[in-house]
Formats: structure tokens, sequence, C-alpha cells
């Protein structure tokens, strides 16, 4: 079984009006999502970086009515009928009853409330599952067990095969003789084809002995998953280049 020892250097970036909003509350509240490039140091826990918790749900229990009308609402037929129903209350443009056309729009609007109800239920189950994924992570050459919400940026995770990898990490090093190891990243962008993927160090002596004192930067977030810019400082004016070889990016799943 191979097992893959690697660096979390997850964030998210900022582009639009809205996420420049979002950047601004974030920052009131301490949880810097940096636009600028980053630089880290290994196996001390970054603060300041967004959380790990994986959220696919839409609604909670105050915006639920709210949000699912205006997502129902929002298409065309289905304001235009919304109008149609509301022009009925109007004396002048009454052109029948008045349950004839209030009595389809409450059904199918309730009958898409309960179906979004039930997907959301389904959402929000399998967001539990996720972030109570167990993982072993390498803390002052102890290996100890997290969830997948508390994995942090700076975090050393070690990973088995057919892991799903729970962030954006930089692979480090094998545990086997080999000096590849291949990824499926089907669920990101709907390819089949396994992807290869360089460790930075040739084995776990090299790796750990660059845990003391090692530093990685990484670029700015980008939104293209297929580029990827770094470099690791060892010390002594030693540096290595990292490029997307050395990359796994969340949601994929390690192969071999």
């Amino acid at each position: 079984m191979k097992k893959a020892l690697t660096y979390e250097v997850k964030s998210k970036s900022k582009g639009s009006c809205f996420q420049a909003c979002t950047y601004r509350v974030g920052k009131y509240l301490g949880l810097t999502i940096s636009r600028e490039d980053r630089e880290i140091s290994l196996c001390e826990p970054s603060r300041g970086f967004c959380a790990n918790y994986s959220k696919n749900s839409r609604y909670n229990c105050f915006t639920f009515l709210p949000l699912a009308l205006f997502h129902y609402f929002k298409l065309f037929f289905n304001i235009y009928f919304l109008t149609m129903t509301l022009s009925q209350f109007i004396p002048a443009f009454d052109c029948g009853y008045k349950l004839t056309f209030l009595a389809p729009l409450l059904c199918v609007s309730l009958f898409y409330l309960c179906k979004e109800a039930w997907d959301d239920s389904k959402r929000r189950a399998g967001d539990k599952l996720t972030n109570n994924l167990e993982y072993e992570i390498i803390s002052e050459q102890t290996t100890e067990k997290a969830m997948w919400k508390d994995l942090k940026v700076g975090t050393i995770l070690k990973l088995k095969q057919n892991d799903v990898v729970p962030a954006d990490v930089i692979l480090l090093a094998l545990q086997t003789n080999e000096d590849e190891v291949y990824i499926r990243t089907d669920q990101l962008d709907g390819e089949t084809d396994s992807k290869q993927r360089i460790p930075v160090f040739e084995d776990l002596d090299e790796m750990n002995e660059a845990l003391e004192h090692a530093q990685i930067w990484a670029d700015k977030p980008e939104r293209h998953i297929h580029s990827f810019n770094g470099r690791i400082d060892l010390g002594k004016s030693h540096k290595r280049e990292l490029n997307l070889q050395n990359t796994m990016w969340m949601n994929t799943v390690l192969a071999s």
C-alpha cells in the first residue's frame, strides 16, 4: 500500500465584487483569504486562513423559504404564471375563477419546495459525512488523528491509497521506493485518466531534515486548476521550484 506525505496549502481566491466584500468581512473577523503570494512554515498550522469545512447545502432553517422561493421565481415562466395569478385579484384583469389560476401555482410551488428540502437534507448529510472523515497528521514527529473540517494550512497529512485528498496539497514524499504516484480527478474535472504526480523530496529522511526549517512559498490563489507555481526554501539559500506535478487538488483520489 502506497502512502504519501502531503502539505496543505489551501486558500480561496477573490475576484468579483461579492468576493471583495467577503474578503473585507473575513478580514474584520480575522480570517484572511489572501490575494497575494503565500508563505507558510511546515509543521506549523497557520492562522488567518479560511477553514477546511466543506459545505454544499444551500439553506438553513431561516433562509430556506425566502431563498427557495427566490430560486423558483427567478425563472421567466414561473414569474410569468405568478404575475398572471396575481392579476386575477385586480377587477380589471379578472377573467375567470381565481382558483383555476391559484391552485396549479400553489401545487407546483409546494412540490418544488418539498423537493428542495429533500435535496438539501441529502447535501447536508453528505457534508456531515465528509467533514467527519478522519486523517492522519504528523505533528512533532508523532502521528495524530484529525477530522477533515479541522485541518489547517501548514498541516502535514499522511495519505493512503484510495484516500480522498481533503484539501489542495503539495506532495512531499512517498513511503515506497517509487518516485511517482497517480491521482484520479474525475470528481473534479470529469477526466477518467489518472494523472501523474511527483514528490518534492526523494525519501522520508530528506523530508524530515527539511521540516525543521523549510518554508513554502505559493503564488496567489487562482481559479485555474491546471497551473501552479511555488517554491520551497530549505535554508542556506537552497531552494526548489514547485509546479503542478507536485500538487494534488482537493476531492481527487490517491489512486496508486
